[in-house]
């Protein structure tokens, strides 16, 4: 099987700032903590009633992704600044996963919320929008490509939410509420978060909370997880992958092992970059890499939405003699720093989450992200038949001996699910 695995989890936790308990809400209190040892995933509380959403049009689904994507390089070139590491990133889950808390958000802390984070279509319209493209992404699979995703809630034992907010998380992000024992023991709530988080990601992220990260005085824990496991179209032949040498940032090499084919592929080449796009079974769904013709730094300067919009819109196919590495990225990451420098402050300060409970007594304290991306070249048997040589060598040759750009994305939305950057490959020999 061709597998490009893509697994990106956002978690977002909100402690009670005040000395209350909640008892200033007016609404539902969750159902008791189940036991936790052993526990891989809490019990829902009772169900709240919630009204069908209504699909977003197809402008404003644009207007979403638009707005998404160019968030992705916001935080894509803050994190890249920072280091000269390999760099993945699942944007579209930190997306909708910091959706889940602003629902909640009121006020001033609403509104740094929609405009640091991109959240440009009106009132519900938003939420609306993110379950329309969670709807059409899972649409995509089909026998070669898995892609599965999912929202949970886990609250404080006794601790009160809104009715409001709860049926804002189960009608717009499918997140039903469940309960743990932060107070009593916060280690064994990390553990069975973590535990919720690697059965959803096939165990490839099974430690997103490191131990002490989730204190006694958290009321809530929010989770998204996204999985992609895809078989590429036009898959490599594995006997054709060799050692070539590999440029790093510093122009030392190292032997990487490069996958190559000649094929008939969407491409572009301008002055600044070229791109391939490499599209996975069902034709619905790709890998775009970019290979600086300059500096990795100029590019990355430049990473907008408008330059991934540029890069999709003038890809046009033909014979092409292409080498990429195979490689292999974990990146794990607090997202709070970044987000302040992006000039969100409010939520995790003087922050007002009074839709959740309604009282100003909640902030974030912690956001962590992890992503991991692979890459190989093996294919099944039946998409192994997809894909053949060309016949002649005519087309131009790119090798991806450098630092390079990747993202993954949905390609009839345009919406970016994975970004990164490989600085080293994995050094092999």
């Amino acid at each position: 099987m061709t597998r490009t695995i893509r697994v990106a989890t956002l978690l977002a936790v909100l402690s009670l700032m005040a000395a209350a308990c909640g008892a200033d809400s007016a609404g539902t209190e969750v159902t008791p903590a189940i036991s936790v040892p052993g526990m891989t995933e809490p019990e829902p509380s009772t169900p709240v009633e919630t009204a069908a959403v209504e699909p977003v049009t197809d402008a404003e689904l644009a207007s979403l992704v638009a707005a998404n994507n160019d968030f992705a390089a916001d935080l894509y070139r803050v994190l890249a600044d920072d280091s000269e590491d390999n760099l993945a990133l699942g944007p579209w889950s930190i997306s909708e996963g910091l959706a889940l808390p602003y629902t909640g958000a009121r006020g001033a802390t609403a509104d740094q919320m929609a405009d640091v984070l991109g959240y440009v279509l009106p009132g519900d319209t938003q939420h609306e929008g993110f379950w329309t493209l969670r709807q059409q992404l899972r649409a995509r699979q089909n026998d070669g490509l898995s892609l599965t995703t999912a929202n949970r809630l886990f609250g404080q034992e006794g601790f009160t939410f809104l009715d409001s907010f709860l049926a804002d998380q189960s009608r717009f992000y499918e997140a039903p509420l469940g309960t743990l024992d932060f107070a009593s023991d916060a280690e064994a709530a990390r553990e069975a978060i973590n535990d919720w988080t690697a059965a959803r990601t096939n165990d490839l992220i099974a430690d997103l909370f490191p131990p002490g990260s989730i204190v006694g005085n958290t009321k809530l824990v929010l989770v998204n997880a996204i999985h992609l496991d895809a078989n590429w179209f036009y898959p490599f032949n594995k006997d054709l992958t060799r050692l070539e040498p590999f440029t790093r940032p510093d122009g030392s090499t190292i032997n990487a092992e490069m996958m190559s084919f000649n094929e008939f592929l969407p491409s572009v080449f301008t002055e600044d970059y070229s791109a391939v796009q490499l599209p996975y079974e069902g034709q619905e769904m790709s890998m775009v890499v970019l290979l600086p013709r300059q500096a990795m730094a100029s590019l990355e300067a430049g990473l907008d939405a408008d330059l991934i919009a540029e890069v999709q819109s003038t890809l046009i196919h033909g014979g092409i003699h292409l080498g990429l590495p195979k490689f292999e990225v974990s990146y794990h990451t607090s997202l709070v720093d970044p987000l302040r420098e992006l000039g969100l402050e409010l939520p995790f300060d003087d922050a007002d989450f009074s839709g959740m409970t309604g009282a100003a007594n909640l902030r974030i304290a912690a956001i962590e992200h992890e992503a991991f991306v692979q890459i190989d070249e093996t294919g099944t048997e039946a998409a192994a038949a997809t894909g053949t040589d060309m016949a002649d060598s005519h087309g131009p040759t790119i090798s991806f001996d450098k630092p390079f750009l990747f993202w993954v994305q949905d390609d009839v939305t345009g919406q970016v699910l994975f970004l990164g950057r490989i600085n080293d490959p994995d050094p092999v020999g």
